[in-house]
């Protein structure tokens, strides 16, 4: 296979962990999975996959950058621990990356979605070296954002003609960190994002 899953996990639950692990399994693709130093990781060494575990909690940005570095495989599946994948994408026709349009708000518009950021990275597959180059760890939070407009103004992408990643919302992790600083960090991915725009236009 030229996939391999590359997972994140910080303190979720065995039971929704190895839910996302299952579906990988079943997917036909090797895991990797890098456990940002939770609380409870005993567990971790039944699910059968890859792990990485790091000391301590380094943040999801660099803790997928630690995985990013593990990759052999053309492509690498970017998936969080407490969602899940329904299937693969079709490879074949050579894209950089290949997007799931989760909940119908994910384009490949950059200004679009510089507009209303969106989790448009959940289960991207995308070329390693490619993503490499487009990883961003500059920002604690919405660095997603910058690392998605990076991607469609550099590289080719395609949209999965089908969603093949559930983005669990009833299992998804509430940050403790202030609102005025998730606002911040948003403000200042929509700067980052809109700049990469502006040089790209020139």
């Amino acid at each position: 296979m030229k996939i391999t899953a590359l997972v994140t996990n910080y303190n979720k639950p065995e039971a929704i962990v190895r839910r996302c692990i299952d579906s990988i399994k079943s997917a036909g693709l090797h895991c990797i999975l890098v456990d940002d130093g939770s609380k409870e990781r005993a567990f971790l060494h039944s699910l059968g996959c890859e792990l990485l575990l790091l000391p301590k909690n380094i943040g999801h940005y660099k803790a997928f950058r630690a995985g990013l570095e593990l990759i052999e495989t053309e492509y690498v599946m970017r998936i969080d621990s407490d969602d899940y994948i329904t299937g693969v994408p079709d490879i074949s026709s050579g894209f950089d990356a290949y997007i799931n349009n989760v909940d119908n708000r994910v384009s490949l518009d950059a200004e679009e979605m510089i507009a209303r950021p969106y989790a448009a990275l959940n289960g991207i597959t995308v070329k390693t070296d490619v993503l490499k180059d487009v990883w961003f760890t500059g920002l604690r939070g919405a660095g997603d954002l910058v690392v998605y407009v990076k991607l469609i103004l550099n590289y080719r992408c395609k949209m999965n003609d089908e969603c093949l990643y559930v983005y669990d919302k009833k299992h998804r992790t509430i940050t403790r960190r202030p609102f005025n600083e998730r606002q911040r960090d948003i403000k200042r991915a929509r700067e980052f994002a809109m700049k990469l725009l502006e040089e790209k236009r020139v």
